[in-house]
Parts: C-alpha cells; structure tokens; sequence
C-alpha cells in the first residue's frame, strides 16, 4: 500500500473508531457461531457436538446475560468458560408456576397425558410451555417454569465464525 493510501486508511479507521486490531471480534449486535457444552447441576446436559455450531446474536437474549456479555471482545478460536449460579441464568425456580389444572380445561390435549409430558398454551394472553409433574383425580399438575430456572449452569464454549455487523445491519 502506497503511504498516502495507508495515512487515509488508518484515518477512516480512526474516524469509524476501529481499528485493525479489532476486526474479528466480538461486537454488540454481532452474529456469531459457536459450539458450546452446557452442564446443569454439574451434569452434561446439551451439547452441539452431533449438529454442528449454532447462530446466535450478541446481546439478543439467546444466551443467559453472564454468557451474552463474556463473548464481547473473543475472537475465532478463542474458548471459555462460564459459570452461572442457581437463577441468575433462567431465573430462579417459582412455586407458583406449577399449578393443577383440570383435565377437561385442557380439551383434547388432556387426553392421555403422562408425567413428563410437555404441553403448550397460552397464559394471561402470552405463549406458555409447561409440563406434566402429575395426573390424578382429574387433574394435572403442571410446571411452568424454565426447565433451567433455578439450576447451576457451566457453559464451555469456542468461537466459530462472527460476522461483526449488527444483525439488522446485515440483513440490509
């Protein structure tokens, strides 16, 4: 690179405050692919071992918050690992999200449900997912908490590909 062009290169990633050094990082907004294992309770519990990395997008919510903020400045190939205490990652376990709901509220869904049968809905207007703790005298008992509220998670996890731009950026 001519030393004019290289002055004015290094001026436009000044102005756009980059530099060099930080391309291939992790930004907010970034799209990035990992592959991760997640231990809950100090067991394996999901892996991306058998299909490959997944997509997610920085900041989006995808992960638990510890995790979402740890990817911030890693690079391809770089690996970590994060520990999330009880709650913090999905919550912490509520009591009052199990309830016993009658079979017949439940309409053909209540037909031959089994514990640990998931069931899909809506409560107070919004999308719930709970599942079958017991059925007895009519009844279900149903969970609706996070299957990982209140659990101790350990996320292992390595960087694969980013694309830096934001995702709306992208899909422009």
């Amino acid at each position: 690179m001519r030393p004019r062009a290289a002055l004015a290169a290094a001026v436009l990633l000044l102005a756009f405050g980059c530099s060099r050094r930080e391309e291939g990082v992790v930004r907010p907004g970034s799209t990035v692919r990992l592959d991760y294992k997640l231990d809950v309770d100090g067991k394996p519990f999901e892996s991306t071992e058998l299909h490959g990395p997944i997509e997610i997008i920085q900041g989006a919510g995808d992960l638990p918050e510890a995790v979402d903020r740890a990817l911030v400045g890693m690079r391809v190939g770089q690996r970590a690992d994060i520990d999330v205490p009880a709650g913090a990652g999905y919550g912490p376990r509520d009591e009052a999200k199990v309830e016993s709901l009658p079979l017949a509220s439940l309409g053909p869904m209540g037909a031959g449900l089994t514990p640990g049968k998931k069931i899909l809905g809506f409560k107070n207007g919004k999308p719930a997912e709970g599942v079958v703790l017991e059925v007895s005298n009519g009844a279900a008992r149903v969970d609706f908490n996070h299957p990982l509220a209140g659990k101790v998670l350990r996320y292992r996890f390595g960087i694969v590909e980013i694309d830096p731009k934001p995702a709306e950026a992208s899909a422009n």
